[in-house]
Order: C-alpha cells, then structure tokens, then sequence
C-alpha cells in the first residue's frame, strides 16, 4: 500500500554577489561581472516568476552589488572592457587588441561561444593562431564583431525575446558597425536599471521576498570574535595582530538595514550571513536589528546538535531535524534556516550536465521522496539554498529551460507549496537552539577565510591598516571626511572575496588582481589619513612562499607587450610573481638582491618573462644584462647582450654534472633569430621566448632560474636555491574557467 504523500513547504534562497570591483578613487570599475551577470542572470531569475502562479521564492541581495549596478547607471564611473567595447575598433591600439583578446573570449565556451558561428570562428582563429597574427592580420570587421560578441552572448535569452534591438543583432550575427555601439549601449542600461526594479515591484506584489546581506560581504563572526576559527579548527592559529571588532560587524549590518529601506520602503525580514557564516554573537548583532530570520548550511545545525543528520549514505530519510525552522539563543533570538546541502549542490554543480526536463524531473522526485517518509504531524519545510548566478553558464540557454522544467512541475505536484522564507515560517513551530556552531555553508568552518598562512596575513595588515585609522581619528588632525571615507576602504578590505582567493584552498586566473584589490584598499585607507604604509602593501600577499610554490602554471591569456613597461593594469596580473629575499636565511635575506621581482607566465607560443631591478641602475659584464639558465628538461642558457643599442640573444650550452646542477658550457654562442623573439628594456626587463628557441614541447616542465650580473664578475642567481617552473602548456585549451 502506497503511503499518502504529506504537504510540503520548499524555500529557495537565490544569493546573489560579486565583490565590490570599483577603485572608489579613481572612480573605476576593474572587472565587468557585475555587468554581465545583471545582464545574463539579475532580471531573468525573479522575472520567470511571472509565468508561475504560485512559485513564490526569496532573492537575497548584498548591498555592495547592487551600489555597483547603480554606478554603471550614474555619471562619472567607468569600466574598462566596456570602454573597450565602445572603442573604435578601427582606432584599436597594440595594447587595447591584447586586452581584448585575454578578456573577450572569457565564458564557458561549449554553452556561450561555440553556439553562435561568429564568435566560434573567432575563437577558432584565437586557438590556432598567435596573438601577433591576430593582431595585425585580423580586420577591423573582426575585431569589432569580438567587441559585440562578448556583450551578446552574457544576455540572457529572456531579454533577447524582449528587446527587439537586441534580438535583431543576435540575428544578424555579424558585420556589426560603430553606429550600433551606443544603441546596444543604451538598452544594457536599462536592462541594468530593470534588474533591480524588478525585485521591487515582485517583492511589492508579494511574489518575492528580497532579504539582504553585510554591507560589503564580510565573514562577520570573525569581525566579532576572530577565535571562534578554532571552535571547528582547534589548530588554526589566530593572526598576530588580531582584534574582536563587534562594531564593525555592527556597522555592516546597520548599513544593510539602511540601504535596504532606502531601496524597498521597508525594513528586512531575512539576512544571509556572508558565506552563510553564523554564531551565536551573528545571532544576537541580527536581532539588535529586529531581523526575523537568517539561514545557513546543514552543516552548522549538524555541529549545533551534535546528532547525524544524514545517515552514511548521504540521505536525510526524511530526518525531521533538518527540514524545520529553529530559533536562536535558546529561543529569544531570530529564527534560523539549515539549507538542504545535497539538494542545493545538485542544482549548482550537477544538473548543468542534465538533460534539462530529466534534471527537473529528479529534483520533484527528491522532493516527492521526503513528502512520502514523513512522519511528523507539521509538514516539513525543506530549504533550498545556493548562488543565483554561477552555475547558470554551464546550462543550456543559461538555465532557462531546466528552471521552466522545474517550476511547471513544482506548480503541477500539488503536495508541494512553494513560499517566501517569512511565508513558510509564519505560525510554525521554532525549536529552540541552545548554542549555534560558529561556522560557514564551506565544510561548516572557517579554513578558506582563516585556515592558511596568506589568509592570516591578509587579516593582519587588516587589524594593523584599522589600528593605524583608530590612532588617526582619535589624533583628530584629518578631516571627518576623509576619516569616514578611510572607514569605508577598511569596510570594502573586510570582504570575505578577498580573503576567498588567498592560499591554495582556492584558485584562479585573476588571484594576482584580487590581491591587488586589497592591498589598494588598505593603501587607500593610508592615503587617506596621511600616512606613509608600510612597504609591506606594495608586496603581494602571497610573494614569501612563491619560492617554495616552485611548479606552477600561470597562463597568460593575451601576452604582455614586450616593451619595458607596464602598458596597462592587467598586463601581468595573471603572471606569477618570484620575490627574493623572504623565504631564505638570515645570511640570505641581509644581502640585496640586484632584482625586485621576477613576473612570469606561458601561453601555447612562448614563455614570458619580466625582471624589475631593485634600483635605476644596471649592472653589466661586456655588456650583457642578464641571462635565463634551464635546468630541465635540457640544459641550456640564453644570454641577453646590448649590440649597438639593440638587444641579441645568444645561446649558449650548460653541461649537466649527474648531480642536477648544470654548469656553463663556454665553448660557443649561437646568435638567436626568430621572428616571435621579443626584448626590451627600459624601467624593466621584458623577453618573450619561443618554444621553439627552448627545445620545449606541450607538457613538459621547464626549470629555470635568472642570472643577473652583479659587479666584479660575480653573478646572483635568482631564485638561489631553487627555480622557477613551469608546464609548457598544449594549443589544445580546456573550454571551462573560473569565472566569478
């Protein structure tokens, strides 16, 4: 006999963020995905609603983001690729085409490049073909169809059928020409203006429920009390210096409770802590507030509890401990959420592979399945918690017709109800929780924030940047303003994204960037208040262990331009960085090396390579400047000679001791010539090496150090007592990259 199934109330929470990317100074947005996820993701996701009686859902939005999409719509901002796209591409410069051929071609390619012809043969030609080709050989029709592209394919198909501009340049594919720029210009602005009216007039029609974040997305129970890593890590050591700062964790919030009735005409009912990041000191600052409710991971109640939740299979059974709302602080403070970590996980990370009516169909029978094994007399309310935009790139037609799937047939299965968090919590029981576990939605801890050596240094120039600010207002001899716009860069500096991407918990391309974009907060906040910061600021976060990160793979979509220079801010943020002097001896650290910092990075063409002296002036021995030495796979040298005010290459052997440590063969130098060889020199020393010049083939790892002359025919080897590696990547590239 078939049990009947029990009503069932289902929340799904859409969290959506990007970190704050805008140099407040210089009044510069540095990364666009603020701009194309509120073009492929922000309207979309709570306007299809539209189409689904009954399917009420809640969208959490942090305050930063959305002050981001308002400053792409005030005077006075600008971003960069967008520049570039209005750029003319007949007036494309050198530098502008190298930038546009490391950034435009960002985007899972099977699902948003490849579909459209245009874009796929431009890509095609970026595979197969050298940036130097490209750039002198590509017309300007096919730069300016790239320009186009890029914007194109990151809006989403529901506001393709709505506006017919932008339909109709979809539709004509290609050939595009300057005078639809400004057009096309135009319509994003008022996409970017509906995708956040649109959860006002959903929240005023009682569709949606919009709940709100900490300001700028910080991990508040380590603002509070940073000891509070230990309770899941007991290991962890804290930073030195550190300090407990529950008013800053106050003004984050208070901010969100402002922005928020600035923005919606009323007070929040719901919070999503920053990375689901929850205490009992988070549960209290919330209820200063009057917040009703927040919500975190399976996780946390599981530790909160000490009982299993899921049996050793994975499966809850039903388990009436999860899918019911708790009240915090023993039952005076605001009522929390657990979010169904496997069924929440099935739709950001599995179901993009699915047949999309087939993923639908297995999520309603997850569903259906919990409805049947229920017990207990109050139906249960199953929380469905993840990121509202990262995933929907890796899905057919940016997860249009899985979502439409999914909610046809949540409106079609009728022991299913699908509310608002406030809706499904209103008259239930909250069980009381005597203690709530310090922890996050991430395996229920803090590590990726806390648990390596770079994230806690991170937090200590933070905690030295704040005392340095505390000293300067209460010296009173900088102006208010200027004090309260210092706060402001020490609040953006307290973003968890930062602290995301340090160590090796987490990685990707854009590492060296997001290390920047703190450093020049805490910079900033120096500036400011009319203090000299420490040299330490201008390190990257992560140089003192880049010599023991000996093999790396730091590729550089869009090679530098091998003048001697910094052309432009990107340039060589993808590189990896070799700083001497920080993880050697004492003996090694009291003497100065002859350089700063070596850069460098790989492509399927050549190896890239910057050297920044440590001062103005250069050292030569018969005039070479320095030399590159490969220890493996084939032993050999390069030295870098001035003939005549022009710089030559010349090769030259190392015989290999037995002992893997090769020594100069002097017997003969070969005269390097070929035509992607590039040198120049002016306030640094750029080269860029061919494969071919090094004996390299895809899949290799190539072993090398810097020679640099250093007086009295002495010569420093850089790195001393290792080397630099790297894997000679293949022209066959993976399609799918991070992407924020």
């Amino acid at each position: 006999m078939t049990s009947t199934p029990t009503q069932m109330d289902v929340v799904f929470i859409w969290h959506m963020h990007q970190p704050d990317y805008r140099d407040h100074a210089q009044r510069k947005i540095l990364l666009p995905w603020v701009r194309l996820h509120a073009l492929k993701d922000y309207y979309d996701m709570p306007a299809r609603l539209m189409k689904f009686d009954g399917i009420h859902q809640t969208f959490n939005l942090v305050p930063s983001l959305v002050e981001q999409i308002e400053s792409y719509l005030s005077e006075g901002w600008r971003e960069e690729e967008l520049d570039l796209f209005m750029a003319p591409a007949e007036h494309l410069t050198e530098s502008q085409k190298h930038f546009i051929l490391a950034n435009f071609f960002l985007a899972p390619e099977d699902q948003m490049i490849r579909p459209y012809p245009r874009y796929a043969s431009l890509l095609r030609d970026h595979l197969l073909k050298s940036p130097a080709g490209l750039i002198y050989h590509w017309t300007a029709q096919e730069w300016r169809d790239l320009q186009f592209w890029r914007v194109l394919s990151w809006i989403d198909p529901m506001i393709r059928e709505q506006d017919e501009l932008i339909g109709s340049l979809l539709q004509r594919g290609q050939n595009y020409d300057e005078s639809q720029k400004p057009l096309l210009l135009e319509r994003m602005r008022h996409w970017l203006r509906e995708s956040l009216e649109i959860y006002r007039r959903l929240q005023d029609q009682g569709l949606i429920e919009v709940s709100v974040s900490p300001f700028y997305h910080p991990i508040l129970p380590l603002l509070i009390d940073p000891s509070t890593v230990q309770e899941a890590l007991p290991d962890c050591p804290l930073p030195e210096p550190h300090g407990a700062h529950l008013e800053d964790a106050r003004a984050h919030v208070e901010k969100s409770v402002r922005f928020y009735e600035k923005q919606f005409g009323r007070k929040p009912r719901g919070f999503w802590p920053s990375e689901g990041s929850v205490s009992d000191g988070v549960a209290a600052l919330l209820g200063e507030f009057d917040v009703e409710w927040f919500a975190s991971d399976e996780a946390i109640l599981e530790r909160s509890l000490g009982t299993p939740i899921r049996s050793a299979h994975g499966q809850t059974q039903a388990n009436p401990i999860l899918y019911r709302p708790y009240a915090t602080l023993a039952g005076e403070g605001p009522a929390i959420l657990f979010r169904d970590h496997r069924l929440s996980d099935l739709i950001g990370f599995q179901y993009a592979s699915w047949d999309p009516k087939v993923a639908a169909q297995h999520l309603i029978g997850e569903l259906v399945s919990i409805a049947r094994n229920w017990k207990e007399a109050v139906p249960p309310l199953i929380p469905i918690i993840l990121d509202g935009e990262n995933c929907w790139e890796y899905y057919e037609k940016d997860g249009g017709p899985f979502l439409d799937c999914l909610y046809s047939l949540l409106q079609e299965t009728p022991e299913i109800h699908c509310r608002t968090v406030s809706e499904a919590i209103e008259g239930r029981e909250r069980i009381p929780l005597e203690r709530l576990a310090p922890g996050s939605w991430i395996n229920g801890n803090f590590y990726i924030w806390m648990g390596e050596e770079a994230d806690r240094r991170a937090w200590a120039f933070l905690e030295e940047t704040r005392r340095a600010l505390v000293a300067a207002k209460r010296e009173k001899a900088v102006p208010s303003q200027r004090i309260q716009e210092a706060w402001e860069e020490l609040y953006v500096a307290q973003g968890s994204d930062w602290f995301w991407w340090f160590g090796e918990s987490q990685q990707s391309r854009q590492d060296a960037l997001f290390d920047e974009m703190f450093r020049l907060h805490l910079l900033r906040v120096y500036d400011l208040i009319g203090k000299p910061a420490p040299a330490i600021l201008h390190t990257p976060i992560e140089s003192e262990r880049l010599e023991e990160r000996v093999q790396c793979q730091p590729y550089l979509s869009a090679p530098p331009i091998i003048d001697g220079r910094e052309t432009h801010f990107y340039e060589w943020r993808a590189a990896a960085r070799f700083v001497p002097g920080r993880s050697g001896g004492a003996m090694q650290q009291s003497l100065k090396s002859a350089v700063s910092g070596v850069l460098y990075g790989v492509d399927e063409y050549r190896l890239y390579i910057r050297i920044d002296p440590s001062d103005s002036s250069r050292i030569s021995i018969n005039d070479w400047r320095y030399e590159i030495r490969v220890a493996a796979p084939r032993p050999q040298r390069i030295r870098f000679l001035l003939d005549n005010g022009t710089f030559q290459a010349r090769k030259g052997l190392l015989k290999d001791t037995g002992i893997g440590i090769p020594i100069p063969d002097e017997n003969g130098w070969e005269i390097l010539a070929h035509a992607n060889l590039e040198i120049a020199e002016g306030k640094v020393f750029e080269v860029a090496l061919p494969w071919e010049i090094l004996e390299s083939t895809p899949g290799e790892v190539l072993s090398f150090f810097i020679g640099c002359p250093i007086g009295k025919g002495e010569i420093e080897m850089v790195p001393p007592l290792s080397s630099l590696c790297v894997t000679v990547p293949s022209k066959d590239r993976p399609g799918k990259h991070w992407f924020p």
